[in-house]
């Protein structure tokens, strides 16, 4: 992990990890049988390390104010925050989310939780107005707000678009419409 961090994802090869730990490199096929199987591994811990840092941030803004939007422009700062301190470990992700195999499956789960978060986050938003909306509808909201904040943040780390503050207000805003527009009168 220190090494993808510091190299990122050029230090992902056989050769490297297996110096990196002080064995051979046809050592390193006893534990992996291949570098994607490598990768996966890497991935799933990643992907952990990381969802415990969302849902932190996530469970500190429903306790905050799930409906301010100053605050959810705050929470999406933080997330921005945590993306940049790991830059390497999300490049990952943003490199295999579109791939077939094992590689894809695991970004794409990542996504999934991701997206689950946000619809725990929407589902507070809801139940405070005293209103339940059906499963479909807050699934289909959840993952709309979930591919914006993850193209926010992976514009964030190529260094495109506005400032980090700005993406966050951009979500901020995102967020209260897409409210507003779940809890309009149908």
């Amino acid at each position: 992990m220190e090494l993808l961090r510091e190299e990122g994802l050029a230090s992902l090869s056989t050769k490297r990890a297996a110096a990196a730990v002080g064995i051979a490199q046809p050592s390193f096929y006893a534990h992996f049988p291949n570098r994607d199987a490598y990768r996966a591994a890497v991935l799933e811990v990643v992907g952990a390390r990381l969802m415990v840092a969302i849902r932190s941030l996530q469970a500190a803004l429903r306790q905050a104010g799930p409906d301010d939007p100053a605050k959810i422009a705050d929470h999406f700062d933080a997330m921005l925050v945590t993306a940049e301190s790991e830059r390497a470990h999300l490049e990952i992700f943003f490199e295999h989310r579109r791939a077939r195999g094992l590689l894809g499956e695991l970004a794409r789960k990542f996504e999934d939780d991701t997206s689950a978060e946000i619809r725990a986050h929407l589902d507070a938003v809801i139940a405070a107005e005293g209103r339940t909306l059906p499963g479909d509808v807050m699934r289909h909201a959840a993952t709309t707000l979930a591919t914006a904040a993850i193209g926010l943040v992976d514009q964030h780390l190529r260094g495109e678009g506005p400032d980090r503050r700005a993406k966050a207000e951009i979500f901020g805003g995102f967020v209260m419409v897409v409210s507003a527009r779940l809890l309009a009168p149908r």
